[in-house]
């Protein structure tokens, strides 16, 4: 589902081969839209895509999202390919590459990215704020996306560069990688068991 909104934010004519009708509504509606043009040049255009579609699939049926976010459904065993992570990942990696993403603030932005858009789905779907209509609603996670972008684009990184940030998928993936001769060291949980 991310993966195929960010597409469509790539290639507005991707919306009529989409299996989501919804969407091509959503993006039909943008086209209308006057300023649609100059976010049709914007380089974060992808990113906030993915941002609404994540927020628009927690939203739409909360039910599902709240099994994913708390039952385990994220744990090392699962497989969801593409995994959104890796979504994340590789959009971001498309704007250190385009030079929309500072070099030195690409390590562990995906973690900095995913953490007020999630944040911001369970804070509409747990009802603790809530918008008027469709348009508020995407004009709010567009907003919470690019301020956390002009964050990473003017943070100062620190000498000795960011710390890393782990999850299960992150540490399944090392863990594949390790097998084919890569070190692989511990993940943030195990350091935190270590330091207590």
């Amino acid at each position: 589902h991310l993966a195929d909104a960010c597409e469509r934010a790539a290639d507005p004519d991707a919306c009529e081969r989409a299996a989501d009708p919804d969407a091509c509504e959503r993006a039909a509606g943008e086209d209308a839209d006057p300023g649609a043009r100059e976010r049709a040049a914007d380089p974060h255009r992808r990113l906030i895509a993915l941002g609404h579609g994540y927020l628009h699939w927690a939203v739409e049926d909360p039910a599902v999202a709240r099994l994913v976010f708390g039952a385990g459904a994220t744990g090392p065993d699962s497989r969801v390919s593409p995994h959104p992570h890796d979504v994340l990942t590789a959009e971001l990696d498309r704007l250190a590459d385009l030079g929309a993403l500072p070099a030195a603030s690409r390590p562990g932005a995906e973690f900095v990215v995913w953490a007020p858009i999630h944040g911001l789905a369970v804070l509409l779907i747990d009802g603790l704020i809530r918008v008027d209509d469709t348009q508020a609603f995407d004009l709010q996670a567009e907003r919470v996306i690019r301020a956390t972008l002009n964050g990473l684009c003017h943070e100062p990184a620190p000498a000795e560069g960011w710390p890393a940030v782990h999850t299960t998928h992150t540490d399944r993936r090392r863990s594949h990688l390790g097998q084919e001769g890569e070190q692989v060291g511990p993940g943030a949980g195990d350091l935190l068991r270590q330091a207590d």
